[in-house]
């Protein structure tokens, strides 16, 4: 499970899917410059180490480092360090319900984030999610999918689900967890070239007038080797399983 991972001389963006962080990693002592595409309504700084930068599009950001970070606030669009900095800078937004349990949930997580992973399939019916992790602290703070939700909540010992956690994606709410394994199990579901219910006679004209538009099933066998047609003639044939 390979992680984004965009990196310099200075510095290396660190991109893991389903974190709610974005990290940066600043290797060498150096002025930070951020900029916003939307204006920048306030930025305070609750300690020297956590900032919250408010915008007109009425979202909310959180900058975590793992040393003082003096920001200041330039322009309209822009913030700076006003020292020298290095190590480690996380950046998150508070999900839409930004209750205070919420900001503090980004609180404690944020010191400890992934830096690699991998997805490991080693029994049938099952994977496994394992994540590498840099910092401070023992678990990590994760997003997951809805049918990951499904999935992972009768096998995983140990595992918290945060339900009020969460944010929206086009493919539903993601849902936070803590935990740094994860094991997704599915069901075994037998595979039949056989109706479990029969064919309704009424449905006879429809099946024969869709056999002579594709010109029926050619029983010969599939000659290709080349995957994409191969798998074309596959599924054409499990069509009329």
């Amino acid at each position: 499970m390979t992680l984004s991972d965009f990196s310099s001389s200075d510095f290396r963006f660190i991109l893991a899917r389903g974190c709610p962080y974005i990290t940066l990693e600043v290797s060498r002592t150096l002025p930070l410059s951020f900029s916003t595409k939307s204006a920048i309504n306030s930025l305070s700084s609750p300690t020297p180490r956590k900032h919250k930068v408010e915008l007109q599009n009425e979202q909310i950001w959180i900058i975590y480092s793992s040393s003082d970070l003096n920001l200041e606030k330039k322009d309209d669009t822009h913030f700076v360090s006003s020292k020298l900095f290095s190590g480690v800078v996380r950046i998150a937004i508070l999900p839409d319900e930004k209750t205070q349990k919420n900001e503090e949930i980004l609180d404690l997580y944020s010191t400890c984030y992934p830096v690699n992973g991998e997805a490991i399939f080693a029994t049938p019916f099952k994977l496994d999610y394992k994540w590498e992790k840099k910092g401070w602290g023992d678990q990590l703070l994760i997003l997951a999918h809805p049918l990951h939700l499904k999935l992972i909540s009768a096998y995983n010992s140990g595992i918290r689900v945060l339900d009020n956690f969460k944010y929206k994606s086009i493919d539903g709410e993601l849902v936070a967890v803590i935990r740094n394994q994860w094991s997704i199990r599915v069901n075994n579901v037998p595979i039949s070239w056989h109706s479990n219910r029969g064919i309704s006679e009424e449905n006879y004209p429809e099946i024969v007038s869709a056999l002579w538009k594709y010109g029926g099933l050619n029983s010969s066998p599939i000659s290709t080797t080349h995957s994409y047609h191969y798998a074309m003639q596959v599924a054409r044939i499990a069509r009329w399983g």
